[in-house]
């Protein structure tokens, strides 16, 4: 099962009366059962919760089964048999279900729609048959499939009706009818007709096997104990509740729900230890005791356990001596927890199945989503470069500090990488000064997203006073980070917040456009020319990032530091001491720790997938190149930046290039090879055709 964050519908008890049903639109009230749809959204690097009542939300909705729905097992017991009724699933995960009403089969009206399994075009007029099923950016779409493709996956999609029955069916032509009910026969079953079917047409739950019978018993004498509790807890004053919650916890759970479910824990099961990997503060989840600690400040702690010592619960003294309180009598009974079999422990996600889509899947979820790369030229102005992406580069300029020598500016990118969670995360934020005027206007400019994706949004305020303008930047950060604006110098990582990007912002020029080449007549010669080009030719190492996934436009605002790259290199070499022990699974978090941390010290674009672990050799001597590459980005934007803003109209703008290089080259001899390029120490050799190189020797001056 995919963890929590992926999974494509969820469901709790309303939390408060705020949120409205996207059915309806009436409210849904606090404390009903609601389900929702989850989806990525297109605003931002997560998911986007719809939420439905119940009878709404079977309107437009159908889980194929009940583990596609987030939190479904910490339901009450009578709601959880209502689902599964309704889907038709016993709960082992095995059953897709489906209702007579989600296919239709007609002729294509237009020759728009493609078939979702072979992915060529539907032609108008075409015979074809559809599915209603979930999408994970438009909801519940109807897929529309050849009817042989149909065959194909009938199994998978969970076709089990008669052809005949199907919509549409009656108004297709004699031949085409015979067609379909000879290419889509359902296997004939013992059973009498209809004998597995509600009156709607949906199939009933399997019966459970009978060695399941025990557990499933256990499990809902439990369910029912644990939610008898937490309706007799809501009638305890809050306070008394989270001083006995404290007084078992190292840290305190979010909102009422888990407060009351936590208390609900404790007092039936007794109190958790701490995590044994990161000592961090364990809770009861439906699935399996989870740690809710950090393996560090990139890491969240991913322990989990089915069955774990608990210990005697405490009562706070002031709850024990109030004869009061429902806690002054209360007296600990050694019990054990049980826990559903077919749930999944999410650690096993992230290492066993870190992309659990086909290949031809995820391509298909990486060309939805696929920013188109453009070109953005960036002006530096006053040592950094506006956001294009504002729309005021050209009349403003970023702001610079005044607490530091030499002046900084107002400027900062972020990244947050979570592999766990399958987040790519990147935050810009800027405060910008209007260039003229008597009257400074100010603007604080930020953008989010994904890295490499359209899914992203930004928002740019307008403040007439630079202290009001200066104040909401430096709060922005704060929230973003948890570090303070002016403890920029000595920042410190905080868990599940951005992380800054240190980035160069020396004046690169035009070094962006296209060189050229031919400006003024060289004195050099004519291999040594070609040597030039190639060295001095952007657009090569540009192509070259993005074999490494790194996207050149994403990065706008500057190139990354010197002291970005080397902490880079750190983190490499931490991951190969790990990579190179034989037991790498005992090192399995720290080996997801150091990617963490890696792919946000290093932005790279991944599109809609999720990073990849750095847990063998050779994903970790790909990255030491990545960053070499990147080394070598730097010296060629030094030296492209000082002949772009070099003065004088008539010099060559070849042999400026070569007087940046501070050496001397001189070309020895025409060699006639069929090797491919190559280099050493002194001699640098230069394919020019298929069968001849150029060796040139290097020296200083």
């Amino acid at each position: 099962m995919a963890d929590s964050e992926s999974l494509p519908f969820k469901a709790d008890y309303a939390k408060s009366a705020r949120a409205s049903c996207k059915q309806c639109s009436n409210i849904i009230s606090k404390d009903v059962l609601r389900i929702a749809t989850v989806t990525q959204s297109t605003r931002f690097d997560g998911k986007m919760v719809k939420w439905f009542h119940y009878a709404c939300f079977f309107e437009r909705n159908r889980p194929k089964k009940v583990l596609d729905i987030e939190g479904f097992n910490e339901l009450r017991w009578e709601d959880q048999e209502k689902i599964k009724k309704k889907l038709g699933d016993s709960g082992d995960g095995s059953t897709v279900v489906t209702k007579l009403s989600d296919f239709l089969v007609e002729y294509a009206s237009t020759g728009k729609a493609s078939c979702r399994a072979c992915e060529t075009k539907l032609e108008k007029g075409e015979l074809r048959i559809s599915i209603l099923a979930q999408d994970d950016r438009y909801g519940m779409v109807k897929k529309w499939h050849h009817p042989k493709c149909f065959q194909e996956k009938m199994e998978d999609l969970g076709f089990t009706h008669d052809i005949q029955k199907v919509a549409g069916f009656s108004s297709l032509s004699t031949e085409d009818k015979s067609k379909l009910v000879s290419l889509l026969k359902v296997k004939k079953s013992r059973k009498k007709p209809g004998s597995d079917l509600c009156g709607d047409g949906e199939q009933l739950p399997k019966k459970p096997k009978v060695e399941d019978n025990k557990l499933n018993d256990e499990l809902a004498k439990q369910n029912k104990t644990i939610w008898k509790l937490i309706d007799k807890l809501k009638n305890v004053e809050k306070k008394e509740v989270r001083l006995f919650v404290e007084e078992n916890v190292s840290s305190m759970p979010r909102g009422d729900s888990d407060l009351f479910q936590c208390a609900a824990d404790i007092l039936l099961f007794g109190a958790l230890p701490p995590c044994p990997e990161c000592k961090g503060q364990i809770f009861a989840k439906s699935d399996a005791y989870h740690c809710s600690g950090n393996v560090s400040a990139y890491t969240s702690c991913l322990y989990t356990a089915k069955e774990l010592e608990r210990k005697p619960f405490k009562v706070p003294e002031e709850l024990a001596n109030d004869t009061s309180s429902v806690f002054h009598s209360v007296k600990y009974t050694p019990k054990a927890r049980v826990f559903p079999e077919v749930a999944a422990v999410k650690a096993q996600t992230v290492f066993e199945n870190n992309n659990h889509l086909s290949e031809k899947d995820q391509l298909k979820r990486d060309k939805k989503w696929k920013s188109e790369l453009k070109s953005m030229k960036v002006k530096v102005k006053g040592g950094a470069a506006v956001d294009p992406q504002s729309g005021l580069e050209d009349k403003h300029h970023v702001l610079m500090c005044d607490d530091s020598k030499p002046q900084q500016p107002y400027s900062a990118i972020l990244n947050l990488v979570d592999i766990a969670r399958g987040t790519n995360s990147y935050y810009k934020l800027q405060l910008l000064e209007s260039d003229e005027g008597m009257k400074k206007v100010y603007h604080v400019f930020r953008a989010w997203g994904r890295l490499g994706t359209t899914i992203g949004d930004d928002k740019l305020e307008q403040f007439l006073s630079k202290s009001n303008a200066i104040a909401n930047f430096e709060e922005v950060y704060l929230d973003k980070t948890g570090n303070h604006w002016e403890d920029r110098k000595n920042f410190v990582k905080m868990p599940s917040k951005f992380a800054p990007v240190e980035v160069d912002y020396e004046d690169g020029g035009n070094c962006d456009e296209k060189q050229d080449f031919d400006k003024g007549e060289s004195k050099l010669a004519e291999p040594l020319q070609r040597l030039i080009k190639l060295i001095a030719n952007f657009e090569n190492l540009k192509r070259d990032m993005l074999e490494y996934e790194i996207d050149m436009e994403k990065m706008p605002l500057g190139r990354l530091s010197k002291k970005q790259i080397h902490e880079g290199y750190k983190i490499l070499g931490e991951a190969l001491q790990y990579v190179d022990i034989n037991d790498k699974d005992a090192n399995k978090m720290k080996i997801l720790d150091v990617s963490n941390r890696f792919f946000t010290v290093i932005p790279h674009d991944f599109g809609m997938r999720r990073a990849p672990l750095l847990d063998n050799n050779d994903i970790i001597n790909e990255k030491c190149k990545m960053l070499d590459n990147l080394s070598e980005i730097e010296s060629a934007y030094k030296i492209l930046s000082a002949v772009s803003n070099e003065e004088g109209e008539t010099k060559s703008v070849m042999d400026s290039y070569y007087e940046q290089l501070k050496c001397k080259i001189e070309p020895v001899e025409i060699v006639k090879s069929s090797s491919t390029s190559s280099s050493t120490s002194k001699i640098l050799t230069l394919q020019r055709t298929v069968t001849t190189l150029w060796r040139f020797k290097i020296c200083s001056k």
